[in-house]
C-alpha cells in the first residue's frame, strides 16, 4: 500500500481488505507446501487448511466490528519493524483515512461478500502452488484448452493490475470509497488470473496433446 504521512514521521497505514486476499493466497501456498512436505492425507489437508482459513476470517471480522482496540495479533507486534498508524480495526480494513469509507457508510453486503471470499483466496493459493509444482506438458494451441485458459488468465491479471492502480489513485473527494471497491475487485481479477495462468496440463485434459501425438 502507498505510504501516507500520519502523526508520526515514517508511519504508514495499511488497508486490510486490499492486502488480505494476497495474504490469504500466501496462507494457501504455505499449507500446500506443508501438506506436500509432510505428505498429509487429503482429509487432514482439508481440515487443517479449512480451520486456518476460518480462524483468519473470524479474526478479521472481529477487527471490522471493532471488538478489539487494534490489530493486537499482527500489526501491534510488528511495531518494532513497521511503524503503523494507530487505527481501529474497521479503519484498518477500510483504509478510512484515505478512502473516506467507514463502517457506517460502507455497504454491509459488500463487507459480507469480501469475507465470504476469504476461503476462496486460500483455496486458490493452495492450488496455484500445487499447479506450479505439477509437471509441464506441451501447451495446445489448436483448440480451446489450457493455452486459452492461460491467455485468459493473463488478460485478467493485466486488467486487474490496471484497475488496482486506477482505484487506488482515486482521491477521497472524488470517490475514494468507489476507488477502494474498484481496487478490491481488481485484486480478485489478479488472483483468479494467476490461477488460470498456472493451470497444469494432464491426461485428463482432452486437449493436452496435439492431434496424432503419441508420446508425452
Amino acid at each position: 500500500m502507498r505510504p501516507t504521512r500520519g502523526p508520526g514521521q515514517g508511519e504508514v497505514d495499511l488497508l486490510s481488505f486490499i492486502l488480505d486476499p494476497y495474504l490469504s493466497v500466501i496462507v494457501g501456498a504455505i499449507f500446500f507446501i506443508l501438506s506436500d512436505f509432510f505428505q498429509w492425507k487429503p482429509k487432514v489437508t482439508i481440515a487443517v487448511t479449512g480451520v486456518a482459513a476460518v480462524l483468519a476470517t473470524l479474526y478479521s471480522v472481529v477487527l471490522y466490528l471493532d471488538w478489539l482496540p487494534s490489530d493486537i495479533l499482527i500489526l501491534d507486534n510488528l511495531f518494532p519493524l513497521l511503524r503503523v498508524l494507530p487505527q481501529k480495526g474497521s479503519e484498518i480494513m477500510l483504509h478510512s483515512n484515505v478512502t473516506g469509507a467507514t463502517k457506517g457508510t460502507f455497504p454491509v453486503a459488500l463487507a459480507i461478500l469480501f469475507y465470504l471470499l476469504y476461503p476462496l483466496w486460500v483455496y486458490l493459493g493452495f492450488n496455484i502452488t500445487k499447479n506450479l509444482k505439477a509437471p509441464r506438458e506441451p501447451t495446445p494451441t489448436h483448440r480451446f484448452g489450457t493455452a486459452n485458459y492461460r491467455l485468459g488468465g493473463m488478460g485478467l491479471f493485466l486488467l486487474g493490475e490496471l484497475l488496482t492502480l486506477y482505484g487506488l489513485a482515486m482521491p477521497t473527494e472524488y470517490g475514494g470509497q468507489t476507488g477502494f471497491i474498484v481496487a478490491n475487485v481488481a485484486i480478485w481479477l489478479v488472483i483468479v488470473g494467476v490461477y488460470l495462468m498456472t493451470i497444469p496440463k494432464s491426461e485428463r485434459d482432452p486437449w493436452w496433446k496435439p492431434p496424432g501425438a503419441t508420446g508425452g
